[in-house]
């Protein structure tokens, strides 16, 4: 029961994140579509959100197969690859881009959840917390 949540939850995020980015075309815009995106699911949505980050760091992770894993992040993982080949990244192994896009994600969202910031301010944050994400070289 908690696997199902897990992954109906997650599915619920990745739907939310893909309807925005489908107005998007540039690899650099589709990218922070996806940050700006995931941190706008979490803020609307703090228990699921919170549950998710505990599931991730949890034994229950391991449960899930790789074939379900693989296909919630292959697609990002195909985004940084573009954006390695067009290099507007740092060539660094897919994996860790993912994997420090997502604690970036994890730690704005606790960072912006903690203080009561305005819409404005939440923005600005938001906005530079992607700018150092992506001058990683």
């Amino acid at each position: 029961m908690i696997i199902s949540l897990y992954l109906e939850l997650k599915r619920q995020a990745a739907a939310h994140i893909n309807d925005a980015l489908s107005a998007v075309k540039a690899t650099k815009e589709v990218i922070k579509t996806y940050y700006v995106e995931s941190l706008k699911w979490a803020l609307h949505h703090p228990n699921e959100f919170s549950f998710l980050a505990q599931f991730s760091n949890s034994p229950y992770l391991k449960k899930i197969g790789a074939e379900q894993t693989s296909v919630q992040i292959e697609p990002v993982l195909q985004l940084f690859g573009a954006a390695i080949a067009e290099q507007q990244i740092a060539d660094l192994d897919v994996a860790l881009l993912y994997a420090l896009i997502s604690n970036q994600v994890f730690s704005v969202h606790q960072y912006l959840s903690a203080t009561p910031f305005t819409r404005q301010q939440q923005h600005t944050i938001i906005e530079n917390t992607f700018s150092m994400f992506w001058k990683i070289d």
